[in-house]
């Protein structure tokens, strides 16, 4: 695949961090799902967040990533990964 048609997919330093704490199988499915996201970052178990302009979840296992998209940049910024529990959403 031409790199042209790949997004660019950002984490910041706070969320790669909270990924190397989870244990190993966990890391290399968000890994994955990291990989997935240069292709099609709405490829998925994806929902858009209810009254935030630009938020979306995507579930992976017991946790959820959120993120944004920007597609003029084609970018995919990593918000934030929390662990499912009565207080994600």
């Amino acid at each position: 695949m031409n790199s042209k048609n790949l997004w660019q997919v950002h984490v910041p330093r706070r969320v790669a961090r909270a990924v190397s704490r989870l244990p190993k199988s966990d890391q290399d499915r968000i890994l994955e799902i990291l990989r997935e996201f240069e292709i099609d970052p709405w490829a998925g178990d994806i929902v858009k967040i209810k009254d935030e302009e630009n938020k979306w979840r995507r579930r992976v296992g017991n946790y959820r990533l959120f993120y944004s998209i920007y597609s003029a940049l084609k970018l995919v910024e990593v918000k934030e990964i929390q662990r499912r529990g009565s207080k994600t959403y």
